[in-house]
């Protein structure tokens, strides 16, 4: 994994995973922060693939009490300039604090 100044999403800078991966889960821990959920709220995941339809992205969510992990599904996705943008519905863990 390494930064992409070349390549990245809204002017800013992308992280870049390459390489051949089996089929099966990858767990990438992209970004970790506690934050309590109360009121829904989405989260917004972009990216972008060299073969697009090829690569299945899953987000997930860990709480802190129980050390559940929740996967959010069913983003809200469009296509903007070559990225795939996810929008994730964050209801589902109201009253959760996640990390």
């Amino acid at each position: 994994m390494s930064i992409d100044w070349d390549d990245a999403y809204n002017f800013g800078t992308s992280l870049k995973i390459s390489g051949i991966l089996l089929p099966g889960n990858h767990l990438m821990r992209l970004y970790k922060t506690m934050i309590p959920v109360n009121s829904g709220g989405t989260f917004r995941l972009v990216y972008k693939t060299s073969t697009p339809g090829s690569v299945e992205v899953r987000l997930a969510t860990e709480s802190k009490v129980d050390g559940e992990m929740i996967t959010l599904t069913n983003p809200k996705t469009t296509e903007k300039n070559g990225w795939t943008v996810s929008e994730y519905d964050l209801s589902s863990l109201n009253g959760k604090q996640s990390t």
